[in-house]
């Protein structure tokens, strides 16, 4: 599904080293996005890397981008436009994995209904307004908490993959492939509170 090109774990590192912000690499698990240049509108055509240290654990197709449905409907959530995440940017602890509700470690969830990770840092983004179907670095470039969770497809525990966005982004960053994510999700749980994201335009 995903169009990104292949890469050596060395080209990622190196190119996620030069991006403004880049404070030293992370030693627990982190997650590494690629936004494909081609950009087909509501396609799951970017990659996700799960690092850790500078070790390759794992890759998955995966979306960056808003689907057309939020592109479309944005003044449902916000006038100023649908939230398209800025590329080339570092986030260090960007999201929330784990909580603890009574003395008890969980999972964070999205909406209340979907293991996921939470938006636990703000992040740079713009206000996608044109409304068309490709979500683009456009419109008002804003800074904040806006709920941009790491999820999946689904709120059932199955394995599937989707093949358009739909609904599942409107700014979230989002997994199409049910099986790797689970993988993913649970394998950072087990290790840590919370995850770095590094989001690149491919190159």
């Amino acid at each position: 599904m995903s169009n990104v090109r292949s890469y050596t774990d060395e080209e990622l590192l190196e190119k996620a080293a030069s991006i403004k912000g880049f404070n030293g690499f992370p030693t627990d698990y982190w997650g590494l996005a690629v936004s494909s240049n081609e950009n087909q509108p509501d396609v799951f055509d970017d990659k996700f890397y799960l690092f850790k240290g500078k070790e390759f654990i794992e890759v998955t197709s995966f979306t960056t981008n808003t689907g057309t449905y939020g592109l479309k409907n944005f003044k449902e959530w916000n006038k100023d436009g649908a939230f398209v995440i800025e590329k080339n940017q570092w986030i260090y602890d960007f999201w929330q994995c784990a909580v603890t509700k009574n003395g008890k470690r969980t999972h964070a969830l999205h909406k209340g209904k979907m293991k996921a990770w939470r938006q636990n840092k703000p992040c740079w983004g713009y206000r996608d307004n044109d409304g068309d179907n490709i979500a683009e670095q456009i419109g008002k470039r804003v800074f904040g908490m806006f709920g941009i969770n790491g999820h999946t497809v689904t709120y059932k525990a199955v394995e599937m993959i989707k093949k358009l966005i739909g609904g599942w982004s409107v700014g979230c960053q989002v997994f199409n492939n049910t099986k790797d994510y689970y993988d993913i999700i649970d394998t950072v749980f087990e290790n840590q509170d919370t995850i770095s994201y590094c989001i690149l335009e491919e190159f």
